[in-house]
């Protein structure tokens, strides 16, 4: 139950056999834990992290645990792929954003030529400039 951290739906539950001293004995158990999506990439990512822990953390996991960390594992590489994709789209986008200023025709452009001309203008007239390496 620890393993799942803020995940966990439901106290742990167990199954119990009778010995043959006549005592109940725990001979299983599980914790329901939430297994949705983050609200981002970036906490499904974590969930899915915590998920793989929980699955994992029994000292004999069962077919079922590993079932779960099997689908925490297919999760996280879902969300680590929207993640690249959305980094993937920032970078067009950026890329786009300075294509354009860089070209002359637009009105930034157009203003940038000229106050860089401008500027120019006025060093190239002042005699006195010097250049120091």
């Amino acid at each position: 139950m620890s393993a799942a951290g803020g995940l966990a739906t439901s106290g742990a539950t167990f199954t119990y056999q009778r010995g043959p001293d006549g005592g109940s004995y725990a001979i299983g158990g599980e914790v329901k834990i939430d297994t949705s999506a983050g609200r981002n990439p970036e906490e499904t990512i974590r969930k899915a992290q915590t998920i793989r822990a929980a699955a994992l953390a029994p000292a004999e996991p069962s077919g079922q645990d590993h079932a779960v960390a099997a689908q925490a594992t297919q999760m996280e590489a879902q969300a680590r792929a929207e993640q690249a994709a959305a980094v993937d789209s920032d970078d067009e986008q950026e890329q786009d954003i300075v294509a354009e200023s860089s070209e002359p025709n637009t009105e930034k452009g157009q203003a940038a030529t000229e106050q860089y001309q401008s500027v120019a203008a006025e060093f190239k007239n002042d005699s006195q400039l010097q250049v120091w390496a």
